[in-house]
């Protein structure tokens, strides 16, 4: 099992903005954060959020939101949490 704070150190360490621009769903600079298409729903105007000073992901169309770690779960339809991450 990975540690709690090898796991923290990992969040902080990935800019969600990249994992955020897969498929061509780029992400635009707005104030603080940035925003863009979601990829986990038909969207047409930009729903996600990402919090850059917090790390975190929000989707105000379809709900779904996180950590870079949730947002590759989802994406990629994999589960970290089978045994090997504590989060």
């Amino acid at each position: 099992m990975i540690e709690k704070e090898r796991i923290e150190e990992i969040k902080r360490g990935v800019d969600l903005v990249c994992p955020g621009g897969i498929q061509g769903r780029q992400a635009q600079k707005t104030g603080k954060g940035y925003a863009g298409l979601c990829p986990f729903h038909e969207d047409h105007q930009p729903s996600l959020s990402i919090n850059i000073e917090k790390n975190l992901w929000q989707c105000f169309g379809c709900g779904k939101g996180g950590d870079v770690i949730s947002f590759v779960q989802e994406f990629d339809k994999v589960d970290l949490k089978g045994g090997s991450y504590a989060g």
